[in-house]
């Protein structure tokens, strides 16, 4: 059941990942019973149960309605639609959307909801900002490059948070985020900005590409080389 885009490229059958796997077949009523049973019998051999209310199938877009219907019947899961978050990160196909970064501005907000910003003092709130509001959108800048309004979006709240304008409380800003993002030598906060984490992340991706080290690079180079 494997499934690849055309003749002499890497083969993709499956990701996995911790206890999330992804597999990837072909549709069609044979190829599901042959996948449910083999799902079937590594329960049994593992005694590990598959959770079928958390798992899912996507389909592309030629598929039919009796298609997805007999997939639905056979395997017993629930039909979703790009886009999806997986791992933390947005699958999706087509142009990148603002909205689909929503999920990771809400976390930021509703971070901010759980602290008594009223008692805290600048200082604080730079030490709040350096250990978690700015690493909680790293992970998702390593793989994906979202638009510019998103970025200056989180910046945003990381510049309202310090100069304490939430909640539709409003305090003056002394300074951008541009300068706070200066390094403390020359009058800034010393916060890295996160154009810089896109462009250094960016770099890694493309090193890691040219080197054919992973599975990821070998497979684009096979199909856009």
């Amino acid at each position: 059941m494997m499934f690849y885009q055309a003749p002499g490229q890497i083969r993709v059958s499956h990701l996995a990942y911790a206890d999330d796997l992804m597999i990837f077949t072909i549709t069609c009523r044979q190829n599901m019973e042959l996948l449910r049973d083999f799902l079937r019998a590594y329960e049994r051999v593992s005694g590990q149960l598959i959770n079928g209310s958390k798992s899912s199938f996507i389909m592309g877009r030629q598929a039919s309605s009796l298609q997805m219907q007999a997939v639905q019947d056979v395997l017993g899961y629930q039909l979703k639609h790009l886009p999806i978050t997986y791992l933390g990160v947005p699958l999706y196909k087509g142009n990148r959307k603002a909205c689909l970064f929503d999920p990771i501005i809400s976390r930021l907000r509703d971070l901010l909801q759980g602290w008594a910003m009223t008692n805290l003092s600048h200082g604080g709130r730079l030490a709040l900002i350096r250990s978690v509001l700015h690493a909680t959108p790293l992970h998702l800048l390593q793989v994906i490059h979202p638009p510019k309004s998103v970025l200056t979006t989180i910046e945003r709240i990381f510049n309202g948070f310090f100069w304490g304008s939430y909640n539709g409380r409003k305090h003056i800003h002394w300074s951008s985020w541009a300068k706070a993002c200066f390094p403390v030598a020359e009058g800034g906060l010393g916060v890295r900005s996160l154009a810089d984490y896109v462009r250094a992340f960016s770099m890694k991706l493309w090193w890691r590409f040219r080197g054919k080290s992973s599975l990821w690079s070998e497979y684009l180079h096979g199909r856009y080389c």
